[in-house]
């Protein structure tokens, strides 16, 4: 993760640090930068995801936007981990703690890479939109599996209770009567990709 991010800036901030990180892979959203954060909370109930925060330390993942002085993120988005259980702030804990916070951001955004960073193939989508142009009379067998396809853009996705390297394999089974320079061409992108 090193070679894919570039330190950029720090920010102190009441009960915390945020760094900023330029990406050499492009990132999802339009984002300009992944931020790392490190902070105190104080506990309590998240009402986004119902579970209960612990009270301490905490990293944080998002990829945010910066234009000028402003900055744009998703609600609810990104990941978070507690560092360090404690009852109440000190200081002391934040520059022992941001080189831990800065490992496991990183090591968050290894696991996670598919929620953070564009896909480095086209989206799923965009594919099959090239195939309902290229293909004249779409076998009955592959058209469920083409319409799947049409709603999904990383091999990481999900449709319903299939992953997306499912419904690959069952539409490349159901266009064996597919034929043509396209065809070979689509149908070794999509090999790829499973």
């Amino acid at each position: 993760m090193d070679k894919v991010l570039n330190f950029d800036f720090e920010r102190e901030r009441e009960r915390g640090i945020d760094f900023y990180y330029r990406s050499a892979k492009p990132l999802l959203r339009d984002s300009t930068h992944v931020k790392i954060s490190l902070f105190y909370d104080k506990g309590g109930t998240n009402f986004f995801t119902g579970n209960a925060n612990p009270r301490g330390f905490s990293v944080s993942v998002s990829i945010v936007e910066r234009k000028n002085s402003c900055e744009s993120f998703i609600l609810g988005s990104g990941y978070r981990h507690c560092l360090k259980e404690t009852k109440r702030y000190a200081a002391k804990w934040l520059p022992e703690l941001r080189d831990e916070a800065i490992a496991k951001g990183k090591e968050i955004l290894e696991m996670k890479q598919s929620e953070f960073f564009a896909p480095d193939h086209r989206p799923l989508s965009v594919i099959a939109q090239e195939i309902r142009r290229t293909w004249d009379n779409i076998y009955f067998g592959a058209a469920p599996y083409l319409d799947a396809l049409a709603q999904l853009n990383s091999i990481d996705d999900k449709f319903g209770y299939d992953d997306a390297a499912s419904i690959v394999r069952y539409f490349l089974s159901n266009a064996q009567t597919w034929r043509g320079d396209d065809a070979r061409r689509i149908k070794a992108e999509l090999k790829a990709l499973i």
